[in-house]
């Protein structure tokens, strides 16, 4: 999807796929600090913290694409 567009349209026929492949993480010693976004070492111990990531997978099927347009955000 290109920026500053947007799919509108009738979803009222759509199915959100579920695959059951839940999944928990947790890492005792690294954490993103800072804009960098880059992993550094964090004293979790010491400041009494925990970091846990979830995901998991899905699927977005729309079954009637008729009635779906592409919308343009910035001319309207």
């Amino acid at each position: 999807m290109p920026a500053l567009e947007a799919i509108i349209g009738d979803l009222s026929d759509v199915s959100l796929l579920y695959r059951n492949s839940e999944r928990i993480e947790r890492n005792p010693y690294m954490t993103e600090i800072g804009s960098s976004g880059a992993l550094q070492p964090r004293d979790f111990f010491r400041r009494n913290e925990v970091v846990f990531r979830a995901g998991f997978r899905v699927g977005f099927e729309i079954l009637f694409t008729k009635t779906l347009r592409i919308a343009d955000l910035v001319n309207g």
